[in-house]
């Protein structure tokens, strides 16, 4: 190997490696966001009025 395809690797690795990086932050992220969204839905679930108390068999 010629020193020019030594550091043409070096680079595509580094390249990999701060791109795999990148997508675990994003996925991170994008986890909490969901994880948020998920609360707030079951928030405005249980906050929602209940109508148990209609007859519908009248």
């Amino acid at each position: 190997m010629d020193v020019m395809s030594i550091a043409s690797l070096g680079m595509a690795m580094s390249t990999s490696r701060m791109m795999v990086d990148v997508n675990m932050a994003l996925m991170a992220k994008t986890q909490d966001l969901a994880e948020i969204q998920g609360q707030e839905i079951q928030n405005m679930i249980e906050a929602a009025p209940s109508f148990h108390a209609l007859d519908v068999y009248a």
